[in-house]
């Protein structure tokens, strides 16, 4: 004799162990994961465009070579400036 699930009148199996996600709460996780997947991808895509560009005007990371035309290190006064003020960006 198999025991039916359905047919049983016992509180553990009457009672799911946790709360089902609804089918839009499920739908909201999907679209979560499929933005984060296309932002990582995103960046991901870019750094690499970013060292490909890097690599042709400074040649290969730790080589030497006098014909290179830049540097990968540096600094430079920048033209962005916060929005928020002094003191204020969170």
């Amino acid at each position: 004799m198999q025991n039916d699930i359905r047919n049983s009148t016992s509180p553990i199996a009457v009672v799911a162990p946790f709360p089902l996600p609804t089918l839009g709460d499920a739908m909201d996780e999907v679209c979560l994961s499929i933005d984060r997947f296309c932002l990582l991808a995103g960046i991901e895509a870019l750094s690499e465009m970013m060292e490909e560009d890097a690599t042709a005007v400074c040649g290969a990371r730790h080589r030497r070579h006098g014909g290179r035309r830049g540097y990968r290190w540096g600094s430079t006064v920048s033209g962005i400036v916060s929005v928020w003020g002094p003191g204020l960006a969170s």
